[in-house]
């Protein structure tokens, strides 16, 4: 309960950092998967 009251504050924020991680990491992952699949052609 105590966690809930503190992440009131700032709920966004934590969303847009989540969400910028998120986009990172799929960015790269599309990246990479995208760099092998024309390394095995």
């Amino acid at each position: 309960m105590q966690t809930d009251s503190l992440n009131v504050g700032t709920p966004t924020i934590y969303k847009v950092e989540v969400y910028i991680t998120i986009e990172s990491v799929v960015f790269k992952y599309g990246n990479y998967t995208k760099n092998l699949g024309l390394f095995v052609k």
